[in-house]
């Protein structure tokens, strides 16, 4: 025993030497095995990053696995999906009835809002976007770290903030923010508030992002209306004692409606509860895990953060598993098709007294040299990729997180893997010639590998059509979103932010914008379609009683031209009217409440907020809601006597589609002219189109995603085609030799050496075609906006694999059959 492990060493050394030399003398082939592998494990490493970010979600609060969030049932209209956001009565509600609750915390997203402070003796003023009021306790149940102050007592007070540390050295620069105060809000409504801690930036991969978080009872209006269910913009979880059963604890959670929502129904909607379950209506509540909110919540509106997709998780798998996939078919294939290069090679070493067992173990050596130089040229690349990677999909993913044990033993088990699975075959293949028919000459007799060869290839011909047809169905879909008829105009619209800020200067600032010609009208608004978030209740009684929930918006006299709604019946708002107890609804809103015709809805009363209003004009059915459903819409006059928190906007209706340097110019233009009426609020503007176009980030994103990586899949499957056709060319010779002295012309050589690959790529297309239609079919089913599958999309992939076989092959067998037969023949 004691030589053995000599014996082993030298071993080892020596089939180290001999793979080298034997990768040194094939080149070309060495060089498509190593790019192949690389780029497939490289799309491996960066999907395990992303997974690895993904899964992690929120799994860094010490008590993580006891929170849940409390959802509900969308009370305003006719979705299917829950709200992730709740009343502010329903926490205390919850605590009183679900002892199972050690403490119940909310998180209410305030909007943006104006934040100044004084620098260097001057005031500076930003707008600031991600502020939560949370309740005192927020910092007892979640782990966001302070570096500075006491998160038990930090939040107590009203007027109290937290801010992040990449805020304090925002404002502050290297000063200690402890202590100092902030001015929150407009000019004539802001308070000072005094810093009491300063927290950790939160990680990427939480789904609760925030720069400040001020104490919930510095808000009076949350106060005011805490017993309401129906203002639904607070965040609500619980922590769960340890020994809680959470479906025990679903079950009371899900019968607290029915015993608060009655005081509640009766007196804001004078109807009892049963009354309103019976009107056909659901309010249910439900809990949720807070480890499964990233990734489960696809059904769930949420008001914090934009969530991610097991879904799309899933298919980034089955993806990177194909690319790979691909790359172990190249390596496998090349290996066996270059059997009868090394076949005398096998040969010769049998018959010196080489077991089958040193050759498998050769061969395996020469497949994990390969697979160790792909891991440290894949690493190479994702550096490379990683920041355009971080780009597309708005992370910070980084290598470093693969440096910790548990990483580094997946990785090394991982590359044994595929060094096992990439060389296996090839192993035992090629130690499988029979000698004595190899060294006469018959090596064709020892060679047994072309059906499993093309079975292989018509693999890769089937994945390669896959990934560009569901490429091309994202595309469609993307394309769907952005050509449909919403029922409005949305292009060459600019909108003006915060147009409460003005507080006097509203006419001043449109009478400027107006004065520019290359403006043709503007409009103040409540809100812009196509996402109206404001959903109320509105009743008629006809001997039958309608309570209907309505999507409602209020606007001025000019909103209906600048959007470009069609007035089908009646008049909308003029302002030497007073219009402040008219409204102008859509056709579905007539039909809804039961009017026998649009027409007739016209000079009826509809009750809301406890006013009378009359109808005065119906529209076209436009979308408010981005579902495929329609749903009743009411437009207020902005005098209308209703509560609501005005956030008006402004929108600019340009006369023309403008260029770029235009576009820039005009937004210079209104900033002067805003700044010239307020220089203590910041100019804010966005473009409706865009406005639109973001709300499909995630998808168009993930297409692009989809694209890169088909982009990858087809690159491989052309590199095994180029190594593939080389080594048919190199094999057939003689023949092309033969056949061009019979008289065969460039194309009948072409034909006859692609015609193979043809009939594989074919085969490939017709598995492809009906996978893909299903898979596709799948995914698509998940959006309320979705445009059908085209056959021709499908083909169309098929036809863009053959154009890219074509120019991948045509080179080499263009070249093949224009060489001189004299110089494949010279040996005969």
């Amino acid at each position: 025993m004691a030589h053995s492990f000599p014996n082993i060493g030298t071993m080892l050394r020596n089939l180290f030497t001999v793979a080298t030399r034997n990768i040194k003398r094939q080149k070309f082939f060495a060089v498509i095995h190593l790019i192949g592998l690389s780029i497939g494990l490289m799309c491996c490493i960066v999907i395990g990053l992303y997974t690895y970010h993904e899964l992690k979600n929120d799994t860094f609060h010490t008590q993580g696995d006891r929170i849940y969030r409390i959802n509900q049932t969308f009370i305003w209209g006719d979705d299917d999906a829950l709200f992730g956001s709740t009343g502010p009565a329903v926490a205390d509600a919850i605590a009183d009835e679900v002892p199972e609750f050690e403490a119940m915390t909310r998180v209410h997203p305030t909007g943006s809002k104006l934040i100044s402070t004084t620098k260097n003796g001057q005031s500076v003023v930003f707008e600031e976007a991600d502020i939560l009021a949370v309740d005192p306790n927020f910092l007892g149940i979640f782990s966001f770290p302070l570096i500075a102050g006491d998160s038990s007592t930090a939040l107590n007070k009203p007027q109290s903030v937290i801010i992040t540390e990449s805020t304090a050295k925002k404002y502050f620069n290297e000063e200690d923010a402890l202590g100092q105060y902030l001015e929150i809000g407009d000019p004539d409504t802001k308070k000072s508030y005094v810093i009491t801690g300063v927290s950790q930036d939160p990680p990427t991969n939480s789904h609760i992002q925030f720069d400040f978080l001020i104490s919930m009872n510095s808000l009076p209006h949350v106060a005011d209306r805490r017993d309401s269910w129906m203002w639904t913009t607070f965040v609500t979880f619980g922590l769960m004692r340890e020994d809680a059963s959470p479906g025990k604890v679903a079950s009371k959670v899900a019968d607290v409606p029915g015993k608060y929502l009655e005081a509640f129904l009766q007196k804001y909607r004078g109807i009892s509860y049963q009354e309103f379950i019976d009107s056909g209506e659901e309010w249910d509540l439900y809990i949720q895990p807070l480890l499964d909110i990233h990734l489960r919540s696809e059904n769930v509106y949420s008001r914090l953060n934009q969530v991610g997709s097991m879904r799309n998780l899933y298919i980034l798998w089955i993806v990177g598993g194909l690319i790979l996939g691909l790359s172990l078919i190249n390596f496998i294939n090349l290996s066996t098709a270059k059997a009868t290069s090394r076949a005398k090679e096998v040969g010769i070493r049998k018959v010196i007294g080489s077991s089958r067992k040193l050759l498998i173990y050769q061969f395996l050596t020469e497949s994990f040299v390969y697979v160790l130089a792909s891991v440290m040229i894949a690493f190479f690349l994702v550096e490379m990729i990683l920041p355009m990677f971080n780009g597309l999909i708005d992370t910070q993913l980084t290598t470093n997180t693969l440096v910790n044990p548990s990483a580094i033993f997946l990785l090394v088990l991982t590359t044994v893997f595929i060094g096992l699975l990439s060389g296996i075959y090839p192993a035992f293949y090629l130690s499988s010639f029979r000698p004595a028919k190899v060294l006469k000459g018959k090596i064709a007799q020892g060679l047994k590998g072309g059906r499993v060869r093309n079975i292989l290839v018509t693999a890769q011909f089937t994945i390669s059509i896959s990934m560009i047809a569901s490429t091309l169905i994202v595309r469609d879909q993307v394309n769907y979103w952005m050509n449909y008829d919403l029922g409005f105009e949305r292009h060459n619209k600019i909108i003006i932010e915060n147009m409460n800020r003005m507080k006097g200067s509203e006419e001043g600032l449109k009478n400027a914008i107006l004065s520019h010609p290359q403006v043709a009208q503007v409009s103040i608004t409540s809100d812009t379609p196509p996402m109206i978030f404001d959903f109320d209740n509105f009743s008629r009684s006809v001997g039958e009683n309608y309570n209907i929930s309505v999507n409602y918006l209020t606007v001025d006299e000019h909103f209906i031209d600048v959007i470009g709604l069609d007035i089908k019946h009646g008049r909308g708002f003029k302002k030497d009217f007073n219009d402040s107890t008219n409204i102008v609804v859509n056709e579905y809103f007539a039909k809804a409440f039961g009017f026998t015709s649009p027409a007739s809805a016209l000079n009826q009363t509809i009750r809301y907020n406890d006013v009378e209003f009359s109808i005065i004009g119906v529209v076209n059915d436009f979308n408010t809601t981005l579902s495929s459903e329609t749903y009743p819409v009411a437009l207020l006059d902005h005098k209308a006597p209703i509560f609501r928190n005005p956030q008006p906007k402004m929108i600019v209706d340009l006369n023309r589609e403008l260029s770029g340097d235009e576009t820039v110019a005009l937004l210079k233009s209104f900033e002067a002219k805003w700044l010239g009426l307020n220089d203590q609020s910041p100019f804010s503007y966005s473009f409706l189109d865009q406005e639109y176009k973001e709300i499909f980030t995630k998808t168009i994103n993930f297409g692009k995603l989809l694209s890169a990586l088909a982009f990858l899949a087809v690159l491989i499957a052309c590199l095994g085609l180029i190594g593939l056709v080389a080594f048919v060319i190199e094999k057939r010779t003689k023949e092309i030799g033969v056949r061009k002295v019979l008289g065969a012309t460039v194309l009948n050589i072409w034909i006859m050496l692609s015609s193979d690959f043809g009939k594989l790529l074919l085969l490939g297309f017709l598995i492809a075609a009906p996978l893909t239609w299903y898979a596709m079919g799948q995914w698509i089913q998940n959006y309320e906006l979705r445009t059908n599958i085209s056959l021709l999309t499908i083909i169309w992939a098929g036809v863009l694999m053959v154009l890219i076989a074509i120019l991948t092959t045509c080179y080499q067998t263009l070249k093949a059959s224009q060489i001189n037969p004299v110089e494949y023949l010279n040996e005969e």
